[in-house]
């Protein structure tokens, strides 16, 4: 059964959360920038929400291709919630054993060494020789 203190700090939690994010339009989770999901992360590190603002976070930080602030953010959780479930348990999926954070954590390192061996993916081409990058005439030229 649940205190009235505990569902307070709940209220509390949420209330916060709520102000400082906006529902993102297709999952419905609450969205904000990685450094807003940061500050909430950090302003609710002693409470229940606070790994899971982190885990927001991380996720907002590899949409975004930060792959340095989500390995940052993932250190961040394993030393602030070393004994959250999102830590320590366990999945089996292909038949290797690992957690969330662990899976997380390798996605973040292998996307970025896939991004960083392949720039050209992400770069626009230079424009041709004596033209603009712009194709149609802007309407201040």
């Amino acid at each position: 059964m649940i205190s009235r203190q505990q569902s307070r700090r709940s209220s509390t939690e949420l209330e916060a959360l709520i102000q400082v994010t906006t529902p993102d339009m297709f999952t419905r989770l609450p969205s904000a920038s990685p450094e807003t999901l940061a500050g909430l992360a950090e302003s609710l590190k002693d409470r229940e929400s606070g790994p899971w603002a982190r885990l927001l976070e991380i996720q907002k930080r590899l949409e975004g291709h930060d792959f340095d602030g989500a390995l940052a953010a993932i250190a961040s959780l394993r030393s602030e919630h070393p004994n959250h479930l999102i830590v320590t348990q366990a999945f089996e999926t292909d038949g290797q054993t690992s957690t969330l954070v662990d899976r997380l954590q390798q996605a973040a390192m292998e996307r970025k060494d896939w991004e960083a061996a392949h720039p050209e993916l992400f770069a626009n081409p230079p424009a041709p020789e004596g033209r603009r990058a712009c194709a149609w005439p802007h309407p201040r030229a």
